[in-house]
């Protein structure tokens, strides 16, 4: 290009100098402008130019790489990346994850759960479990759900599948109870059924079983089981010289809450006895006070 630009400046202006030199004549018998037109004689066709190969600045193991694919040419080329930032995006932000090796680093884990969506920390999890959760349950399972890699939506899951058990569970508990004491009721009697249940209580009064340790163990072995067991040790009890529905405690056994109270009223009256229980001495006053307390405790179980 420099070359004929050069050339372009030395040729010299129209009408300044020596004139320029005439065209070449034609060779003898050659055809004129028209015979542009005619076509080239036999042998004389021009060639092609050669065909550019558009890999021929691949690096070897490039070139191994397009040859293995088996791609028929650029276009095909094309559309194979087309396809591949249809599946990273069109930035290479990636809307794909790598598959840790077994054994792989806690590093490489974290990496791969928060890719997936996991929280940051175990008590970023905002999950719905009702009112009557357990705080501590729910750390815990928070906890379990963080090292195991969950996203919010697969920890949500978990939870309310549980808790869907649970309450299937309950309900099923629920219903075989009811099952169970109708059938008590009708194997028993309502009054031997009352009466059954009056030892149960004592049992459970005489032992400290609260009513949640109750339910828990009737939940266990079921209604008919619960009522038989502890009636059976209320019933121990009372041929014993506990009758059914008294406390047992220490300095009140035997006594019902009638008769605690009755006790509690003769030890105020008792001039020698309120005489102990004011005692300097606690050898004395320790003794009157066990007794005076324990028949309180009678007269006002609970």
């Amino acid at each position: 290009m420099n070359r004929f630009l050069d050339q372009l400046a030395r040729a010299p202006e129209a009408g300044a100098g020596a004139a320029p030199a005439p065209a070449p004549a034609p060779a003898p018998g050659a055809p004129g402008v028209a015979g542009s037109l005619a076509p080239p004689a036999a042998g004389g066709a021009p060639a092609a130019p050669p065909a550019q190969d558009w890999l021929a600045g691949l690096a070897p193991e490039e070139r191994a790489y397009y040859d293995n694919k088996q791609w028929k040419g650029p276009e095909e080329t094309l559309r194979s990346y087309i396809q591949l930032e249809k599946l990273l995006g069109p930035h290479g932000e990636g809307r794909t994850v790598v598959l840790p090796k077994d054994g792989a680093a806690p590093e490489e884990l974290a990496e791969f759960y928060t890719k997936l969506g996991r929280p940051a920390a175990a008590d970023k999890y905002e999950l719905k479990a009702g009112d009557s959760a357990n705080p501590e349950l729910m750390a815990g399972a928070k906890k379990a759900f963080y090292d195991a890699g969950l996203n919010p939506k697969q920890a949500q899951q978990l939870l309310d599948f549980y808790a869907g058990a649970e309450t299937t569970q309950k309900d099923a508990a629920a219903q075989r109870a009811a099952s169970e004491l109708d059938g008590l009721v009708k194997e028993l009697g309502p009054q031997k059924y009352e009466e059954a249940l009056a030892r149960v209580k004592t049992a459970g009064v005489r032992f400290g079983l609260t009513q949640e340790m109750g339910e828990k163990i009737e939940l266990a072995i079921g209604s008919k089981a619960f009522l038989s067991l502890f009636a059976g040790i209320g019933e121990a009890l009372a041929e014993s010289g506990l009758p059914p529905g008294s406390t047992g405690a220490p300095g009140g056994v035997g006594l019902t809450t009638k008769a605690a109270q009755d006790k509690l009223n003769a030890l105020n009256a008792d001039s020698a006895f309120q005489n102990r229980l004011n005692s300097v001495n606690p050898k004395v006053r320790g003794p009157a006070l066990e007794e005076y307390e324990a028949a309180l405790k009678a007269a006002h179980p609970g």
